[in-house]
C-alpha cells in the first residue's frame, strides 16, 4: 500500500475512534455503577451506595439468556420438501450454535454467547459480534465463527444508500499480550514488528471497509500493530469473493448505543449520596454521645481517631456522664426522599417484586405478577428483541456463506424441541439441505 494511501486509513480509523469517544466514556460510567465502584471510597465521611443497579443488569441477563435457543426459518406449508430442508437447516444452526457455546467456555467467557452478548447490550449498550463461516486448513472443512468483541473496541460507521444499507467501515481495536500476538501473527502470517523487553502488550487494529470494484461490492482488510502495517490492503477472507458485507454483527437496543443502567443513574446517584448522609449524619450523632463523655473528662481527644480506632464507651476513663440519644432530626424526611428514589429506579429498571419480593401477608393476584412481567419486560423488552434480531442476521450468515463456499458436510448434534423432540445427530450438506433463498 502506498504511503499516502495508508494515512488516509489510518486518518479514518482515527475519526471512527474519536467518533465514540462519548459512547465509551458513558461505558465506563455504566461498568463503574456495575462494580459497585463508589466515588466517595476516599472520603472521610461516611458513605454507601446500593447494589439495586448491579441486581437488575443481572436479573435481565438471566432473561435474556435462559433456556434453549429455537430456531424456525418460515417456508411456504404447501412446499413439503422445503419444509424438510428447513427442518434440517433449524437443527444445524442448534448445533453450530452449540458447539460455539463449548468454545466460550474453553477461553472463559460465559456460559453461551448468548449470556455474553446479553451482558454487553444490557450494561454496555451494544454487542459486536464478528460473524462468518471460514475454511480450515484442509479448504474443505468450514469453520463457523461468532466471536465477542468488547463493544468499547470497535467503531463503526454506515451508509444509508438507495444501493445499500448497511456497515460501511468498521474497525475493532485491542490490546493482547505479547503471547498472544506471537500466535496470532504465526497463524496469519503477519509481519513482525519491533517489540522492547519491557513491553507488555500490542495493540491490534483490524479495519474493514466496504466498497465498489466494478459495480460490485467487495470488502477491504488491513492490520495494524502498534501502528505499523502488518497485513496489507486485501480483500477480506483473502478472495473478491468471500464477502459482500463487512463480516461483523452489531446490536444495539437504542440508536445511541444506551445502556439498560441508563434512565436510572441520576436516581442511582441521588440514591447513594442520600444513603450516605444518612449513614454521616449517624456517625456524627455517636461523635455527639462521645463528646459528651469527654467533656465530663475534662480531656481533648480526636473524635474520628477515636472512632477509626474503634475505641468503646467503656474504655474512656472515667465515664463521665451518659446522656440519652435523640433522634436525629431529618431522619423521616430522608427516608422518604430515599423512597422516592426507589421507586424511580423500579420503574426504569425492575420492579422489587420480579425478585418475589412482596410485602408481608400480602398475597398478589395472578393477573397482577401478569402486569408486572409486562412491565418489567417494557424495559428490557428492546434489548430482547435486538439479540433476537442478531442473531437472526447471524443465522442467515452461516447457512449463505457455507453454501457460497461449497464447503464440505458437517456432524451436528444437540437437543431440539418442535417437530423431532430429543436429542439429534445429523449430517448436514449445504447443497441438500439449504434453501435457495440463502444462496
Amino acid at each position: 500500500m502506498k504511503a499516502e494511501e495508508l494515512e488516509r486509513k489510518l486518518t479514518i480509523i482515527r475519526k471512527l475512534k474519536e467518533a465514540k469517544t462519548r459512547r465509551n466514556q458513558r461505558i465506563q460510567t455504566y461498568v463503574d455503577v456495575y462494580n459497585l465502584v463508589d466515588p466517595r471510597e476516599k472520603s472521610k465521611f461516611e458513605h454507601g451506595i446500593t447494589n439495586f443497579p448491579q441486581a437488575a443488569v443481572n436479573l435481565g441477563i438471566f432473561f435474556l439468556s435462559t433456556g434453549r435457543t429455537k430456531v424456525r426459518l418460515s417456508v411456504a406449508k404447501e412446499n413439503l420438501q422445503e419444509r424438510d430442508r428447513f427442518s434440517a437447516a433449524e437443527r444445524a444452526i442448534m448445533g453450530i450454535e452449540r458447539g460455539i457455546d463449548e468454545e466460550y467456555r474453553k477461553v472463559g467467557e460465559a456460559t453461551t454467547r448468548r449470556r455474553a452478548n446479553a451482558y454487553d447490550i444490557l450494561l454496555k449498550g451494544s454487542v459486536y459480534n464478528l460473524s462468518c463461516v471460514v475454511p480450515a486448513d484442509d479448504g474443505k472443512t468450514p469453520i463457523f465463527i461468532a466471536t465477542r468483541w468488547d463493544p468499547e473496541t470497535c467503531f463503526a460507521s454506515y451508509v444509508n444508500s438507495t444501493r445499500f444499507r448497511g456497515m460501511g467501515r468498521f474497525v475493532h481495536e485491542y490490546e493482547c499480550s505479547i503471547e498472544d500476538w506471537e500466535y496470532k501473527k504465526e497463524e496469519l502470517g503477519l509481519n513482525s514488528i519491533d517489540i522492547s523487553p519491557s513491553q507488555e502488550s500490542v495493540t491490534i487494529a483490524d479495519y474493514y471497509e466496504r466498497f465498489y470494484e466494478n459495480r460490485q461490492p467487495v470488502v477491504g482488510h488491513l492490520i495494524l500493530a502498534d501502528g505499523k502495517l502488518v497485513q496489507d490492503w486485501d480483500y477480506a477472507g483473502g478472495t473478491k469473493e468471500a464477502f459482500t458485507e463487512i463480516p461483523v454483527r452489531h446490536a444495539s437496543a437504542y440508536s445511541d448505543e444506551r445502556g439498560f443502567l441508563e434512565p436510572a443513574l441520576s436516581q442511582i446517584n441521588d440514591f447513594n449520596k442520600n444513603k450516605s448522609v444518612l449513614m454521616e449524619a449517624a456517625r456524627r450523632q455517636i461523635k455527639q454521645f462521645l463528646l459528651i463523655i469527654t467533656e465530663q473528662d475534662a480531656q481533648v481527644i480526636d473524635i474520628d481517631k477515636l472512632i477509626d480506632k474503634d475505641v468503646t464507651v467503656a474504655q474512656i476513663k472515667p465515664p463521665g456522664e451518659i446522656r440519652s440519644i435523640e433522634l436525629i432530626k431529618g431522619f423521616p424526611e430522608m427516608s422518604s426522599l430515599m423512597g422516592l428514589h426507589t421507586g424511580d429506579m423500579q420503574r426504569v429498571l425492575f420492579p422489587y417484586t420480579t425478585w418475589g419480593d412482596v410485602g408481608m401477608g400480602e398475597m398478589p393476584s395472578g393477573y397482577l405478577y401478569s402486569q408486572l412481567r409486562q412491565g418489567a419486560f417494557a424495559n428490557a423488552g428492546p434489548y430482547h428483541d435486538a439479540l433476537n434480531g442478531m442473531d437472526s442476521d447471524t443465522y442467515g450468515d452461516w447457512l449463505r456463506q457455507y453454501k457460497r463456499g461449497n464447503y464440505a458436510p458437517i456432524k451436528v448434534s444437540g437437543n431440539y424441541t418442535g417437530r423431532y423432540d430429543g436429542f439429534f445427530h445429523d449430517n448436514f450438506k449445504a447443497v441438500n439441505n439449504i434453501w435457495q433463498v440463502f444462496s
